[in-house]
């Protein structure tokens, strides 16, 4: 589980092309903000709360039926259609284990590893 970086990305399909790449959720609603400013402030909140719904899905099938509904939701309105686009791109088509249970019984954030990672940086490189 990490971040989404494309250098990981490209060695875990080298590497591991059959295993499933999980995605810390909060990484994932981290650059969905960035890409905020393409959706008018004012229907920001919906877009979030859509996001959110979709990664409580509790397995491949409930997420993949979710996702075409929402993106459908989406398309429906011309001021989704640029993030509806890049959502499908980056977090539907390309990093899409990212939900709830992507694993079985497997946390959706990495939180844990991040501090272990923000505390060994701290001792090892001060």
């Amino acid at each position: 589980m990490n971040d989404g970086s494309k250098g990981v990305t490209a060695a875990h399909q080298q590497e591991f092309p059959n295993a499933r790449r999980l995605m810390c959720y909060a990484h994932v609603i981290g650059r969905c903000r960035a890409h905020r400013k393409v959706v008018p402030p004012d229907k920001w909140n919906d877009v979030e709360q859509n996001i959110w719904d979709l990664q409580l899905c509790s397995d491949d099938y409930v997420f993949n039926v979710a996702a075409t509904l929402l993106l459908q939701k989406w398309n429906n309105n011309t001021d989704f259609h640029r993030f509806a686009a890049c959502f499908k791109t980056e977090w539907i088509d390309s990093l899409c284990f990212w939900y709830e249970d992507a694993v079985f019984n497997n946390p959706s954030m990495n939180n844990g590893l991040e501090s272990l990672n923000g505390e060994l940086c701290y001792f090892l490189l001060k």
